[in-house]
């Protein structure tokens, strides 16, 4: 079809314009607020989909910065100034994500972890224990002499 009915009809079927952001400290509590929304109290997918929960303004207010928190702690590193890490942040990178309508509202938020796998138990370490393997293993590891300068070289700068 032609005309201006065929041309109202293709805007309306427009995908929204989605921009997908990293979160940062000015923006960790408004993802708090959405996933809280989203994950706990939402009638569609709240608790775990096992049906939303009816929290005060106390409880709800205290969820948001105990998810605040976690992401802080999680993520906080991701957003923190400067590209080097500081004593005590982790080896294992992660990024917490917000993507945004049109109006610049949060319609989604997904953290990304790299994690190590334990192939015995067939389960995902907890950070601490993956980062202390790690560096236990790269201990562990010698370098030709030729490769010692540059690997020298690199590590200052991480």
């Amino acid at each position: 079809p032609s005309g201006p009915r065929a041309a109202s009809a293709g805007a309306s079927l427009a995908a929204p314009a989605i921009a997908v952001e990293a979160v940062s400290e000015s923006s960790v509590e408004e993802a708090a607020v959405f996933f809280v929304e989203a994950f706990w109290v939402s009638t569609n997918g709240g608790a775990c989909s096992g049906g939303a929960l009816r929290l005060s303004r106390k409880e709800r207010r205290l969820l948001e910065a105990q998810m605040a928190d976690d992401f802080r702690t999680r993520y906080g590193c991701s957003w923190r100034v400067g590209s080097q890490l500081r004593q005590g942040e982790g080896l294992l990178p992660s990024r917490l994500l917000l993507a945004r309508g049109d109006a610049g509202e949060v319609i989604g938020c997904v953290g990304i972890e790299a994690a190590l796998l334990d192939p015995i138990a067939r389960r995902v370490l907890p950070a601490r224990s993956a980062e202390a393997r790690l560096q236990t293993e790269l201990a562990a590891l010698t370098l030709h002499p030729s490769e010692q300068a540059r690997w020298e070289r690199l590590s200052e700068l991480y």
